[in-house]
């Protein structure tokens, strides 16, 4: 019997997973939101099968993606879970049974489960995640790396959430490539620069950490793969960092790096896109960064939505001078609006 919960679930080209994660969560959920990045296979047709309501919406990043299909659910609870995510017996059952209703906690954590294929990772055990949460007293953190959800009053369960990880060894690291990639164009957009020791040093460290420090050679050969492939992950990141900054790809101005860093701290996403990047801000900050860029490199046009509901555009010169001019909009006032970014 399924509660009044609300399944939030990203996806992209995800046609293999959808239909056992959406069935999975249907054991609990009478509700299932799927935000999809522009799928190219059945992923859409899928979901609209088994009854989900799918949002198309191109990636906006980690935290801000899985955000997003939040404004649309009808209950304050919210489970969120990714496509290669299954939940288990004793997680179904554990949820039925909270009176989420007169819940002191804005938030549940469960533990974790891991595969490489079929072969549970020990070593990245119990890996607690918050996975069940209260949208009125808890989000996502709204940034484009790997986020989570910021919960004050916690509770953590026994019950479990499968992941299925990687396929074999050989998805692990493409995976791999591709989230080093990821992270080092985030470095590189913030402005980091590291020596050329920094790979190899961060490198091993992440390596002893996992294979040392966490016992991973407790766990035989499976234990050296995940603390080497840590090590590999960690090296590659920095490493092309530094290729980064050695082949001058053009990064955005200091300034507008600044605006990045004044609007990571504060709360409830927004985005704008400047000099192509799509960067995350949030609206208590949002003068603070106009202010830091209208000084800065600031080219073509950024396009910017205060909080989910108000949506403003703004240009300058291609030179960058003068302040920018915006205008903003709501869904119930499209003709625009006074007092965003005064």
């Amino acid at each position: 019997m399924s509660k009044a919960i609300t399944a939030t679930i990203i996806t992209l080209n995800e046609e293999e997973n959808i239909e056992a994660v959406i069935r999975s969560v249907q054991q609990v959920c009478d509700e299932v939101i799927v935000v999809d990045s522009q799928s190219s296979d059945k992923t859409v047709e899928i979901a609209e099968s088994l009854g989900a309501k799918v949002y198309v919406q191109p990636y906006l990043g980690d935290g801000l993606q899985k955000d997003f299909g939040v404004q649309y659910a009808k209950n304050d609870w919210i489970l969120s879970i990714d496509a290669d995510e299954r939940l288990d017996s004793d997680m179904v059952e554990e949820i039925l049974s909270l009176d989420l209703e007169k819940s002191d906690h804005d938030g549940y954590a469960f533990r974790r489960k891991s595969y490489i294929g079929n072969r549970w990772q020990k070593l990245w055990y119990p890996d607690y995640v918050i996975r069940l949460y209260d949208k009125n007293r808890c989000r996502y953190l709204p940034v484009k790396g790997h986020s989570h959800v910021e919960a004050k009053n916690l509770k953590k369960l026994n019950s479990h959430i499968l992941h299925y990880t990687y396929k074999d060894l050989s998805d692990m690291a493409q995976k791999i490539d591709k989230f080093s990639h990821r992270s080092a164009k985030m470095m590189y957009e913030k402005g980091k620069t590291v020596s050329h020791f920094t790979p190899a040093l961060r490198g091993f460290m992440a390596f002893f950490k996992k294979y040392v420090l966490k016992r991973g050679f407790m766990y035989g050969l499976d234990g050296l793969t995940v603390s080497l492939f840590a090590g590999f992950n960690t090296y590659l990141k920095y490493a092309m960092l530094i290729e980064k900054n050695e082949n001058g790809i053009p990064r955005p101005s200091r300034s507008i790096r600044t605006c990045y860093r004044l609007c990571s701290g504060t709360r409830w996403p927004s985005n704008i896109t400047l000099w192509g990047n799509a960067m995350p801000i949030r609206q208590p900050s949002m003068t603070k960064c106009i202010n830091s860029v209208r000084h800065g490199s600031f080219r073509s046009s950024a396009i910017s939505s205060c909080g989910s509901r108000i949506f403003c555009t703004g240009s300058t010169g291609s030179s960058g001078g003068g302040s920018p001019t915006w205008s903003c909009s709501t869904p119930s006032n499209p003709n625009g609006i006074t007092g965003c970014l005064k």
